[in-house]
């Protein structure tokens, strides 16, 4: 099951034996571990049956998952960084013999007749080796939880919510806003929304502007305004853009692969458009946020297509020089931004 499914079966009041949670959002496979355990724990003290392991054996598995819950329904276990899950160097098909094989074999049995009194979750990180055949299992489990970047309309309806449990309210155009200035990391929009909350007060609302003024902008986002101004003909307020950057600690020739990744965005939405192909489809086509698509296409509207193909040549040269040697990234870079205007 992916996140979604896995909220929504959790406030349905369903809990399973067994959780296995993989996937690249870290924030929100610690948010399902503190639902989880409060569900699980029934509002018991957390001490008494809870319990995480740190790199277990199977045999101290299975006693924590034998030991009868004190005070609550259930006795809620979290297991991290297990070398039975994560160990290295096994090709596919082998790892049936063996002591290790012994172990995965006698886990997978042990999770098919685990006790209803025990909520047994396994923290797999970004990914599970399905290689293997412990992987394998794990992943076929039902209660196999995928926690996937989430699509941008889901991000904002999270982050709504969110702010609604602090009563206080934020738009839909101000939760575009934010995942585009500060990125798509759920751990990163929480803690900008705290503090937008924290500004807005009880009952207030979180405004585009308040998030302008407050938040702290991803090299992406500032990017986008460097080149929103350099298209403007802002030269002053370009080369403070830039300013920001490098203090922010980027690299001129990171900076330049940012330019020239966005000037090709801009390419491809120019193209697309001429074809006259929706801004949603676009957006699924170049896999860009729906909003940074519309911002993009107010942009390109006034430029020349040529003009577009030449500034993109201009950054794809300006990397290579770089790169080859034959100048300094100093020179390329500031002769790039001329050349840019």
């Amino acid at each position: 099951m992916n996140a979604k499914e896995f909220f929504g079966s959790l406030r349905a009041g369903k809990l399973l034996p067994v959780y296995v949670f993989c996937g690249k959002e870290d924030y929100l496979r610690q948010e399902a571990v503190r639902r989880l355990k409060k569900q699980a724990l029934a509002g018991a003290e957390e001490g008494l049956d809870s319990v995480t392991l740190t790199n277990p054996t199977v045999q101290q598995i299975v006693e924590n998952a034998e030991t009868y819950p004190f005070m609550s329904p259930r006795r809620f276990i979290l297991v991290r960084d297990a070398a039975l899950i994560h160990k290295e160097g096994r090709a596919s098909g082998e790892g049936d013999a063996g002591a290790g094989g012994k172990d995965e074999e006698a886990l997978l049995d042990y999770l098919l007749r685990i006790p209803e009194t025990c909520c047994l979750v396994f923290d797999c990180g970004e990914a599970l080796d399905k290689r293997r055949k412990l992987g394998r299992g794990l992943s076929q489990l039902e209660g196999f939880v995928s926690f996937d970047p989430m699509e941008e309309a889901d991000t904002a309806a999270f982050l709504m919510r969110h702010a609604k449990r602090a009563g206080v309210e934020i738009r839909q155009d101000a939760c575009e806003k934010l995942i585009f200035l500060c990125g798509n990391d759920l751990g990163t929009l929480t803690t900008e929304l705290d503090k937008l909350i924290t500004y807005a007060g009880e009952n207030g609302s979180v405004t585009p502007e308040a998030i302008e003024a407050l938040c702290v902008k991803s090299a992406e986002a500032k990017i986008f305004e460097m080149i929103n101004d350099i298209v403007e003909k802002r030269t002053a307020k370009a080369y403070q853009q830039m300013e920001t950057l490098l203090a922010s600690g980027e690299s001129r020739l990171g900076i330049i692969s940012l330019v020239a990744r966005q000037m090709r965005q801009m390419l491809y939405v120019r193209d697309l458009m001429d074809e006259g192909r929706p801004q949603s489809e676009i957006a699924a086509r170049l896999g860009m946020k729906p909003f940074i698509v519309r911002k993009t296409a107010a942009r390109v509207r006034s430029i020349d297509r040529g003009r577009l193909e030449k500034q993109l040549k201009q950054c794809i040269q300006a990397e290579y020089d770089v790169k080859s040697g034959a100048q300094s990234e100093e020179a390329v870079f500031d002769m790039l931004l001329m050349r840019l205007q």
